[in-house]
């Protein structure tokens, strides 16, 4: 009856037995080091938080696209002293001081002009910033995009770099030069 990648122990399977995660078992990787973030989850006040990067991984160091649009549904961040499993699809938004590596930086003999735009959140916050992405040329409008399969992006904005859930934005207006 179990149709998860993992089943559970054999112990587990037997009648009248119970099998619990324990609180305090390590759920973090042994190479990993921590991103300082403000955390917009939701509706609800953006949270001073950690989140979790693996130092090595098969195309080198794990970065904040990387693990935001990878597969697992739950990611692990720190706040208030605590671990937090939180759901990716729950993420809105979060700030950092961290770049991700954009298209440039493995196309370095290609210059990539920015494209401005304004977001409308569904949580009602409003972004304005600039994405640097190359695209081929028939394919390369703001809604061509919005479209592509990864879920998260960056938007460098004044204050640093906000990274995006796709799926919270309300609305995505293109702007014509710097804003």
């Amino acid at each position: 009856p179990f149709t998860t990648a993992h089943p559970p122990h054999r112990a587990c399977l037997r009648p009248n037995r119970s099998c619990t995660i324990k609180p305090h078992m390590s759920i973090l990787a042994l190479d990993i080091r921590e991103v300082p973030i403000q955390l917009h989850l939701g509706n609800h006040p953006p949270v001073a938080a950690a989140l979790f990067l693996h130092q090595h991984g098969p195309r080198g160091r794990e970065g904040l696209l990387e693990r935001l649009n990878g597969t697992e549904g739950f990611i692990p961040v720190r706040w208030e002293g605590s671990i937090h499993l939180v759901g990716r699809a729950s993420i809105s938004y979060l700030e950092t001081s961290e770049s991700p590596p954009s298209d440039s930086d493995e196309l370095p003999e290609v210059v990539v002009e920015p494209s401005y735009m304004r977001l409308r959140l569904r949580s009602g916050q409003e972004l304005t910033g600039s994405i640097r992405v190359f695209l081929p040329d028939n394919r390369n409008r703001l809604l061509d995009f919005l479209n592509l399969k990864d879920r998260f992006f960056g938007l460098s904005t004044g204050a640093g770099l906000a990274v995006v859930n796709k799926d919270w934005i309300e609305t995505a207006e293109p702007l014509a030069g710097e804003p």
